[in-house]
């Protein structure tokens, strides 16, 4: 469910914070993909955008 997903998602996120590991990740929910710090959008298997969230 999205609740356990976002946990999930959550304690990824605080593990790289504490072991500064760089983690990729392909998703189509904009809802996870505004957690990222860069974002990078894609079409037609072309980058088409390239995004920074501020935290």
């Amino acid at each position: 469910d999205e609740e356990t997903g976002r946990q999930v998602l959550d304690y990824i996120a605080r593990l790289q914070g504490e072991m500064g590991f760089a983690l990729v990740m392909v998703t189509h929910n904009t809802n996870i993909a505004e957690m990222a710090h860069t974002v990078i959008r894609m079409n037609s298997g072309k980058m088409r955008e390239t995004l920074t969230n501020e935290k």
